[in-house]
Parts: C-alpha cells; structure tokens; sequence
C-alpha cells in the first residue's frame, strides 16, 4: 500500500517472518528481510543450542536462495 505513493523508497520489512511465509516478503520486494524470533528462539537460547539456531539461520538462507534461483514459487 505504501509502496504505491513512494515507488522510490526501499524498504526494510520486518515482523512475523517464517519458513512458511518468507515468500510473500521476498515478493513484496523487499530490500532486506529481517528475521528476528523465528531464529533466535529464547527455547534455544536459554538451553545455549547454538548449533540449532546456526541451523534455523542456514534454513532461511537456502530458502531463500531457492525461491531468488526460481526453484520455488515466491509468495508460496
């Protein structure tokens, strides 16, 4: 909506991103995505599970280096 009367702005969007729905942010064409609670869960924090969030952040990025590559549909 915002982007209508300001087409030159890039935007940061932030808030509620997940695996599930990054697809809808990278198709809003974000100029950059940040990913905050899904990856840093307290869970694993407070149990220092480092290797699991190193591993949640490596989910985010093959996703979505997949759907730029076009191998799955952005938005889904």
């Amino acid at each position: 909506v915002i982007r209508g009367p300001f087409p030159f702005i890039r935007y940061m969007l932030c808030g509620g991103v997940n695996l599930e729905n990054i697809g809808g942010y990278l198709s809003a064409r974000a100029a950059g995505i940040l990913v905050g609670s899904a990856i840093i869960r307290k869970d694993l924090v407070d149990a220092e599970d480092w290797d699991s969030i190193a591993g949640l952040a490596r989910m985010f990025v093959l996703k979505t280096e997949e759907m730029l590559a076009g191998k799955t549909e952005v938005g889904h």
